[in-house]
């Protein structure tokens, strides 16, 4: 099949095509197209059936009649953009014809031609380094930011804290402040023991006998 004999079998599907809008591009706008592009993404995925990136078309494999309205869904892959227009166009630019197309789309899912994979992007357009998620600059900023969000206090999320607890200098005073407690605790003495008081009465007689005796000898030595 040639893509002359695809407008023919289009023609007789009822897409006549106008001055600025050939048959197929008709056929690629018309409702039925719609259905039969959601029903293929819904069965084959998003996935390039070549190099297993992110896919972006439909290629056709095959224009026959229940290929173009829906019945036949084995006749759609997926692509990329980047494989799709390596099995459309060749090196120069000139597109391939139907049959040239579809046998090299199978010389590269057989393995006999290679198409590198391309390479894994951040969201701010730099490429990925093996399986990480980010590239190695957004690591980089998102570490520092993770560092910096430890330093700061646990308070006011403002000053950086200090080294030997959770806030910063002013809310530590605040916090100190507001843990004090506002009546002020009358320690009272505690009871003393029998053995504590019986030692205590030992001492003070001993006090006593000796005040009693230095008295008796200043009274001896004063004259008479």
């Amino acid at each position: 099949m040639t893509y002359h004999d695809r407008n023919v079998l289009l023609t007789r599907l009822g897409f006549t095509g106008y001055e600025e809008c050939s048959v197929y591009d008709e056929y690629l706008q018309s409702s039925l197209w719609r259905k039969v592009r959601a029903a293929a993404w819904k069965k084959h995925g998003n996935i390039c059936s070549l190099c297993r990136s992110t896919a972006v078309v439909l290629h056709h494999l095959d224009y026959s009649e229940q290929t173009l309205i829906g019945e036949d869904l084995d006749g759609l892959t997926p692509l990329c953009q980047r494989c799709h227009e390596k099995v459309e166009f060749t090196l120069t630019g000139e597109k391939r014809s139907l049959e040239e197309a579809r046998n090299e789309y199978r010389r590269i899912k057989a393995g006999e031609l290679r198409i590198r994979s391309p390479r894994r992007r951040c969201a701010c357009g730099k490429p990925i380094n093996g399986d990480h998620e980010l590239c190695k600059y957004c690591t980089r900023k998102i570490r520092k930011k993770v560092r910096l969000e430890s330093l700061k206090c646990t308070r006011c999320k403002k000053n950086n804290r200090k080294k030997d607890g959770p806030h910063c200098g002013p809310c530590m005073k605040i916090v100190c402040k507001s843990a004090r407690p506002s009546v002020i605790q009358v320690v009272l003495p505690q009871p003393q023991t029998y053995r504590e008081s019986a030692r205590r009465r030992k001492f003070d007689a001993k006090k006593q006998k000796s005040r009693q005796g230095w008295r008796k000898a200043i009274d001896c030595r004063l004259p008479k």
